[in-house]
């Protein structure tokens, strides 16, 4: 949650900006994985990321 919500440490919000950025590579959503860790770090250290996945969640909730 802390990295979700950009409050993580530095190391911690690399990690997952790396991890994620090799997805968008893999898919094609990024040309080079630079630009997808730059893409993902701004999206969690905004914490846009966590906005995100709780708008998926309340979403989910209401098709129960």
């Amino acid at each position: 949650q802390a990295v979700l919500a950009g409050k993580a440490p530095r190391e911690d919000i690399e990690a997952v900006a790396v991890n994620a950025a090799a997805g968008l590579w893999v898919f094609g959503k990024v040309q080079e994985m630079k630009e997808g860790v730059s893409k993902v770090k701004s999206h969690l250290e905004t914490g846009e990321a966590g906005r995100h996945l709780e708008l998926i969640v309340q979403r989910a909730e209401r098709l129960k």
